[in-house]
């Protein structure tokens, strides 16, 4: 039967660590996709009305699959939210989401994609932030641990997604405090 010999070869790629976001910073590597991500979806023109870029499945994924990262500076749970814009805040989310998640609750760590980052020009190790919002989502937000990033969230398939398709989420705001196009769209329904 003999001994098993193990044959390697020296690591490809960079070297990637476990690198925690903060207040002032994301990551280091700002233009390094995900390698696991960067197999499920790629960003592109959305085809959702006035929505700019969009998530979209590199391939058919089945329902109940990790398919996107949401990294970004750290809010801590006791700082208070300020009266911000919906332009300064609308990438605002919480660290710990999932369909249990109190929205109406400050008292949680958020993450936020600060607006020069919002541009896979200028940021695109995780790509959730670039997932549209819809009220017949195919996706959802929960929690996720990840190896680089640490406790952040992430999207989820809620229902088996064809490749090419445009991945969309629940974005939860509160009607009497939306922007106008989310309170427009409910109106639509």
């Amino acid at each position: 039967k003999g001994i098993l010999e193990i044959q390697t070869s020296p690591p490809e790629g960079p070297n990637l660590t476990y690198e925690l976001s903060t207040r002032e910073k994301i990551c280091s590597k700002m233009l390094h996709r995900d390698p696991y991500e960067k197999q499920m979806v790629e960003v592109k023109k959305s085809e959702a009305d006035d929505a700019g870029e969009g998530v979209f499945a590199h391939k058919d994924i089945p329902a109940a699959t990790v398919v996107a990262f949401y990294n970004g500076i750290r809010i801590p749970a006791d700082e208070e939210d300020t009266d911000d814009s919906w332009d300064d805040c609308s990438y605002r989310i919480f660290v710990a989401i999932d369909d249990g998640t109190d929205i109406d609750n400050d008292d949680t760590e958020r993450m936020d994609m600060p607006a020069v980052f919002r541009s896979t020009e200028n940021y695109c190790a995780t790509v959730a932030h670039k997932i549209n919002h819809s009220f017949n989502p195919n996706c959802n937000f929960s929690k996720f641990i990840h190896p680089m990033f640490g406790p952040i969230p992430c999207v989820i398939t809620s229902k088996h997604v064809t490749a090419g398709e445009e991945l969309f989420t629940y974005y939860k705001y509160l009607l009497s405090d939306c922007p106008e196009w989310y309170s427009s769209l409910w109106e639509e329904q």
